[in-house]
């Protein structure tokens, strides 16, 4: 833009993916269950936006924008897990 002024723009495109086999057993998971299982994946895309203001060589003032993610990894758990929270 000018001197003083910068915008910055970008983003992120990922891919992830997990399968998960499980089996359980035992008096803290409510006996036995499974085989279970799940596979998720996804192609996230997280955008970031930038603008700074330098008015002399002393003093920057920003602001940023950016969109995280949580991976599918993050939000499953296994079904007897589930059922003790």
């Amino acid at each position: 833009m000018t001197d003083k002024w910068k915008v910055t723009a970008g983003g992120r495109v990922a891919r992830t993916s997990f399968d998960i086999v499980h089996f359980t057993d035992g008096p803290l998971n409510y006996g036995p269950v499974g085989p279970g299982g799940a596979f998720e994946s996804e192609t996230p895309f997280t955008p970031k936006l930038s603008t700074s203001y330098s008015p002399d060589n002393n003093n920057l003032f920003y602001f940023t924008y950016a969109k995280g993610i949580a991976s599918v990894v993050q939000m499953h758990r296994s079904p007897a897990i589930a059922r003790l929270a």
